[in-house]
């Protein structure tokens, strides 16, 4: 045996490592150059995006999924597809087309190695900025959850724009490409979601998410991925596969899809049970109920009218709970204050002023059960806003009183100084009753609720 047959296992060995050694064209692409860019400005612009409106979505997985979506196809894709259609310009812009035409790899074979990683990255960002605002409302969000499909189908869209934004970089010998693919995409989303008859705006990627409330038939997210999806693989054998003939397979895909998407319209989209229904705290009289879109808020609103609710220990005749839903409070009744839309009374995950929050409820509570609150008794209207005062202790009450009294002072309204001076003298005596006396009183008054007549109130 020769000493070149001995040493040719180890030549083998080492071509091998080299081999394994060597990185494949779309790791290289991924790792270099432009397109980890495009994943941080797809991730920059998602969280923007979300913390714009934090007070919005935080504590609602409807409002979560909303405005993820939203974010996703009307900031995010424009943008992805600018990105892709920059990627595509560069060897215009290195005028380096005659030496790739030269390659022994095809177009097609040269097409995914530096199309895919604006389109893996820009998923990516996505990926990160939704993963991150769906960790921050894991605690309290209330509702159906985020919906996966509808996520995944935003991960598609942004794929299918930078894939497009690529061929159109090819084609288009510009550097104002990029900008003018950005535009066209804002405009173009613009117009489908807003000015679209109504069979085709079941295509539009921005379309159908009206409300926190709206969900979509599980199908829904499927069909609008073979939508996008087989245009955009129809466009990419168009423009670089040898034998045209297999575009038919695509956009055979994509005319059934969009021919299910048409005929499904407003029917693609259903009411969120979860609207319905509501989460209680029996633990407290009158028991708490919220509605089960925002049940991740029952303990902060607990422990905003635990003070009211504390005071009124031991007060017959009151209503069996707080409600939150839709319509009018039925009997035994009385209205908890909205939640939803979130932003107002909620935000973030917290009543945003308990106070407010309290005295609106306190003001629900002794509210007349019956068809038309009486209205022209004064002496009713004054004892019924010294109960509110009294349990809402609201700490700007007395700030606000001394303001009005300043006002009327200010005018000579002599009139307006004796209301406020009977106000606060109502609520002196309240205040001054013994608590045995002041819960047989109050349950006095909240006997009052089922009559319409201000006569029953009691003296105060």
């Amino acid at each position: 045996m020769s000493d070149t047959d001995l040493l040719e296992p180890t030549r083998t060995r080492t071509r091998t490592r080299d081999a394994r050694r060597t990185p494949t064209p779309l790791r290289t692409e991924c790792l270099r150059g432009f397109p980890p860019l495009a994943g941080l400005v797809v991730f920059c612009a998602m969280s923007l995006a979300m913390a714009a409106k934090s007070a919005e979505w935080m504590s609602s997985w409807g409002e979560t999924r909303t405005l993820l979506h939203l974010a996703a196809t009307l900031v995010c894709s424009p943008l992805t597809a600018a990105a892709g259609c920059w990627q595509g310009g560069r060897e215009h812009r290195r005028r380096t087309l005659d030496l790739r035409a030269t390659a022994a790899r095809g177009a097609f074979a040269q097409f995914w190695p530096a199309a895919l990683p604006v389109a893996l990255w820009s998923v990516a960002g996505y990926a990160l900025a939704a993963g991150a605002a769906l960790l921050v409302n894991l605690p309290y969000a209330g509702g159906s959850g985020p919906v996966v499909g509808v996520l995944l189908a935003d991960a598609v869209f942004l794929t299918v724009c930078a894939l497009l934004g690529y061929v159109a970089g090819r084609l288009v010998r510009r550097r104002l490409a990029a900008p003018l693919v950005a535009i066209g995409g804002y405009a173009g989303l613009a117009l489908t979601a807003n000015s679209a008859p109504d069979g085709l705006l079941a295509l539009s990627p921005a379309a159908g998410f009206t409300s926190e409330s709206v969900l979509p038939v599980w199908w829904q997210p499927l069909a609008m991925t073979g939508w996008q999806a087989g245009l955009a693989l129809a466009v990419v054998l168009l423009y670089g596969a040898v034998r045209r003939t297999a575009v038919l397979v695509p956009l055979s895909v994509a005319a059934l899809c969009g021919a299910l998407l048409v005929h499904g319209g407003p029917g693609m989209w259903r009411t969120d049970p979860v609207t319905r229904q509501q989460v209680c705290d029996t633990s407290t009289r009158p028991a708490i109920c919220v509605n089960a879109m925002a049940g991740g808020l029952l303990p902060e609103v607990r422990a905003a009218l635990l003070p009211m609710i504390e005071r009124l220990e031991g007060v017959r005749n009151l209503p069996a709970r707080f409600e939150d839903g839709p319509g009018e409070p039925g009997p035994e009744e009385a209205q908890l204050p909205m939640l939803r839309p979130l932003g107002w009374h909620a935000r973030r995950g917290e009543i945003s002023s308990p106070g407010l929050y309290r005295r609106e409820a306190a003001t629900a509570l002794s509210q007349w059960d019956c068809p038309h609150e009486p209205k022209g008794d004064e002496r009713a209207m004054r004892t019924k806003a010294a109960v509110d005062d009294w349990l809402a202790q609201d700490s700007t009450l007395l700030a606000r009183e001394r303001e009005e009294e300043q006002w009327a002072a200010d005018r000579g309204d002599e009139e307006w100084l004796a209301d406020i001076e009977a106000d606060r003298a109502a609520r002196r005596r309240l205040t001054d009753m013994s608590e045995s006396e002041r819960r047989a009183w109050l349950s006095e008054f909240f006997a009052a609720r089922a009559s319409c007549d201000p006569k029953d109130v009691p003296v105060l």
